[in-house]
């Protein structure tokens, strides 16, 4: 029988101390219960791990000491395999007391100890962070006197102990999304990363579909990225209330277009009085700048923008001298809803190659994570494509976030159309516009209720 097993972990030696309280079922291998440890705490998995059933620094009797590490590493008749074992049996053998440590050079114990069990109900998380407090050491910092002395020197800001060079060093091994304060320890992005490990890094959103072509072994390193933003491998995000509005333009130049169309001027222009018509019914008066009265096609961008992707998305086509509604385009506009949903499925599927879209999903994923600086942005940017091996196709060089411009030009429409729809009468307010941009992104990652998108995958 399955049991939910609550575990208190603490960093031995620490003072005060670093501990974190977990959930997790009886029956998970030891393996991955030590991975659960790791995200909990805040290490990185870049160190081996093993499990003992005494204390590894303090005297056991001859023959009892019992050491779970990885197969290649079992050399001794007391050896256990990670992989083979599980938690339960781990227990049994260390009467409720676990020594889990990770890195066999810093050396960074923790007792694990049971503190209670009951039933699985098969609704539980298999693994699940209760309840923690303090930042774990920072990686590689060499043990916990180091990680102490390191402090020290911060804390008195010592130039004579070489100050700015440690903090430069621990500011660097954090990288942009870290914190080196000592006190801090954000328990809901500890949560997210332990989600997304205990599902796989595998989900039915836009989000999780991307995750599963990531090369093997940099799940983790995705994961501490996402981790950072609200977004999940299900779909949870409501849409925006406000997309409507901004994508009905589309429908309005259906309408425009529908039955014998829309004749074109000689230079296959929309004409200014249809223009007239296309401003009043999106209410785009005053969304390009517009120099005289006359509207005309070739002096409004988003106008121009919009007839251009309905175009290309075969929406509306030119036959004769006119532009009028596709039978596909009229389809769509007949069922509530299904044009936006479609409009929306083109911004992820509809991209000009796959490379393209996943170069996009990358770009957002930074963009939600809330870096301020545009040097941390492209930084996190470029590491991120550089995992994924994105290379130019021409060249073959590694694409940046700087080489490459994946943003669609949908994409691009809706954010100037985004722009105008949230300013204030004298200027634009870009604090909404940014919140309305970060819903929708976080939308479209997190899945939608149609299913295009995953169906095209």
């Amino acid at each position: 029988m399955t049991d939910i097993l609550t575990l208190r972990v603490v960093l031995d030696g620490s003072n005060p101390e670093i501990w974190r309280t977990l959930e997790l079922y009886s029956d998970l291998p030891l393996i991955e219960v030590g991975h659960a440890i790791q995200i909990a705490v805040g290490w990185e998995n870049v160190h081996r791990q093993c499990f003992h059933n005494h204390a590894p620094d303090e005297p056991a009797l001859k023959g009892d000491e019992i050491c779970w590490l990885d197969a290649d590493l079992m050399d001794e008749p007391l050896h256990r395999d990670l992989a083979l074992s599980t938690l339960e049996s781990a227990l049994a053998a260390s009467g409720g007391v676990l020594y889990f440590e990770y890195d066999f050079g810093d050396r960074w114990i923790h007792r694990v100890s049971l503190m209670h069990r009951r039933p699985a109900d098969g609704q539980a998380p298999r693994m699940i962070l209760l309840e923690g407090e303090l930042r774990a050491p920072i990686e590689d910092s060499g043990g916990l006197s180091t990680w102490y002395e390191y402090l020290r020197i911060i804390s008195a800001k010592d130039e004579a102990r070489n100050y700015q060079e440690v903090l430069d060093w621990m500011r660097w091994r954090v990288g942009p999304c870290g914190n080196i304060d000592p006190t801090h320890f954000d328990i809901d992005v500890a949560r997210r990363k332990l989600a997304l490990h205990a599902a796989g890094y595998r989900g039915k959103s836009v989000l999780g579909t991307w995750l599963q072509q990531v090369p093997t072994g940099t799940e983790r390193f995705f994961g501490k990225m996402i981790a950072q933003t609200e977004l999940t491998l299900d779909p949870q995000f409501a849409k925006p209330s406000w997309l409507e509005q901004i994508l009905e333009p589309f429908a309005e130049l259906i309408r425009l277009c529908a039955g014998t169309g829309v004749k074109l001027t000689h230079a296959g222009w929309l004409p200014p009085r249809v223009i007239e018509e296309l401003l009043e019914r999106c209410q785009w008066h005053g969304i390009d700048y517009e120099s005289g009265t006359t509207k005309r096609e070739n002096n409004l961008d988003t106008v121009r923008w919009l007839r251009d992707i309905a175009e290309e998305f075969k929406l509306v086509r030119k036959y004769r001298g006119h532009l009028i509604a596709t039978e596909f385009g009229l389809e769509l506009l007949a069922e509530p809803g299904t044009l936006h949903r479609y409009l929306l499925d083109c911004l992820i599927s509809g991209m000009n190659s796959k490379i393209h879209r996943d170069c996009q999903i990358t770009l957002w994923i930074v963009d939600e994570m809330g870096l301020e600086g545009f040097e941390e942005r492209a930084d996190t940017s470029n590491a991120m494509l550089g995992a994924l091996h994105y290379a130019d196709a021409r060249t073959g060089e590694p694409l940046t976030r700087d080489s490459y411009a994946p943003t669609s030009a949908l994409w691009h429409l809706i954010d100037r159309i985004t722009n105008f729809h949230f300013s204030l009468p004298t200027e634009p307010n870009l604090p909404a516009r940014r919140a309305a941009l970060s819903q929708l992104r976080c939308y479209l990652l997190s899945g939608f209720e149609h299913s295009l998108v995953l169906e095209g995958n």
